[in-house]
């Protein structure tokens, strides 16, 4: 297979998997994903000019399940990762250690 990519480029594919507790949307987009797993793959490509090396996000996919198998969705990775710190913000127990624990109301 040949590399299309220019001289001195080196493209590179990361996945890693994210939890979603709640359901959530991305961005200003309508749609709403349910609580879940999900693998989300990143494209990068590794530019060495004149000695200097740097790295440039060219994609973010997220791979959602459905039924028939799996869909992949371009994201920003912005969008992501506010979604991902509201997600964990919404799970977090209070910070100051208040609020009624659920298991134990109106147990005096």
């Amino acid at each position: 297979m040949k590399n299309n990519l220019p001289s001195g480029e080196i493209e590179r594919v990361a996945t890693r998997r994210v939890v979603f507790m709640h359901s959530f949307t991305l961005g200003a987009e309508p749609e709403i994903f349910p609580a879940g797993i999900y693998d989300v793959e990143t494209t990068e490509r590794t530019l060495d000019i004149a000695g200097l090396t740097a790295r440039l996000r060219t994609s973010t996919v997220l791979i959602v399940p459905t039924r028939a198998g799996f869909r992949w969705c371009d994201v920003l990775a912005s969008d992501l990762d506010d979604a991902l710190i509201g997600d964990a913000s919404r799970t977090a127990p209070p910070a100051d250690g208040e609020g009624a624990d659920p298991g134990h109301q109106g147990q005096n």
